[in-house]
């Protein structure tokens, strides 16, 4: 990382960089407050990107079977590339359509009724790795995301299916192919749903070597992200309900199961579409 580098349009110095920053929550009284170098800013809402680090290196990129990414999606706009030019392609021919995290540090902290989170981009005393980043026993400089629900890949027919709908495409045979069938993250599609976690952890594993199902450890650091964020639990009052709202639907495409790909005019952004309308969505920062 260079002397100055610009994130999302925030420019992010090497003072931010350096500092840590979190926030504290009384569990009796139910009360925020923000620590390290966010102190004395408002809770229950976002921040700057150049005083939030760690978030604004969280970005959408195109990432092929072995792990490579291939290039990075517009900040505002996934559908084109990071420069704002040339279009991306984001059925997977490209590779699957995944949010980049950085390493990050943490500590907690835990004194009377109030707990303590506070994160960084950089090792501090006290500070440790957190869990997500440390993969098949080595300490990794990324994790990634899918920044969508799974579709099904159906090997025999060489293609991304709309594999959880009724009265949609299924697979071509009775049951999935666990040794060549895949999960991928691409848009356009009705994501798959109703198998067992075995099936879903195995067709994941079949992308290649360093793919698997999302564990408790990443889950747990994009928890942490955006209580650090936001300063309240409240993910649904601080950014919105998605499709919480939906009635009157069927289980089918694009009713109660959405298409993928809804956020995608949203890039790295987040931001949520509620209501009863199929055009409901929630993303969190390319999530």
């Amino acid at each position: 990382m260079g002397y100055k580098e610009v994130i999302q349009g925030a420019l992010i110095t090497p003072k931010n960089i350096l500092s840590s920053y979190g926030v504290a929550w009384n569990e009796v009284a139910d009360t925020y407050e923000r620590t390290g170098a966010l102190a004395g800013q408002p809770v229950r809402q976002t921040l700057s990107n150049a005083l939030l680090p760690v978030h604004a290196s969280m970005r959408r990129c195109i990432q092929n079977n072995a792990g490579e990414v291939q290039y990075y999606l517009g900040a505002t706009d996934s559908t084109k590339r990071e420069d704002g030019i040339l279009d991306a392609d984001l059925t997977g021919a490209d590779g699957q359509v995944m949010v980049q995290i950085a390493k990050f540090f943490y500590k907690y902290g835990y004194s009377g009724t109030t707990h303590t989170w506070e994160i960084s981009l950089t090792p501090a005393a006290g500070f440790s790795v957190h869990p997500a980043f440390i993969k098949n026993g080595e300490v990794v400089d990324y994790r990634y995301m899918a920044a969508y629900e799974g579709v099904g890949y159906d090997d025999s027919v060489s293609a991304y299916i709309d594999s959880g709908c009724v009265a949609a495409t299924n697979w071509s045979g009775t049951t999935i192919d666990l040794a060549n069938d895949m999960l991928g993250s691409v848009s356009g599609f009705c994501p798959m749903v109703d198998e067992t976690r075995a099936e879903f952890r195995a067709i994941a594993a079949n992308r290649g070597t360093g793919w698997r199902q999302q564990d408790f450890d990443l889950i747990s650091a994009i928890t942490l992200l955006y209580l650090v964020e936001y300063a309240d639990w409240n993910s649904q009052l601080m950014i919105g309900a998605g499709r919480t709202a939906l009635s009157g639907g069927t289980w089918t495409k694009d009713s109660y199961i959405g298409v993928t790909g809804k956020s995608n005019g949203d890039g790295n952004g987040t931001n949520s579409v509620g209501g009863n309308t199929n055009d409901a969505y929630m993303t969190y920062r390319g999530i």
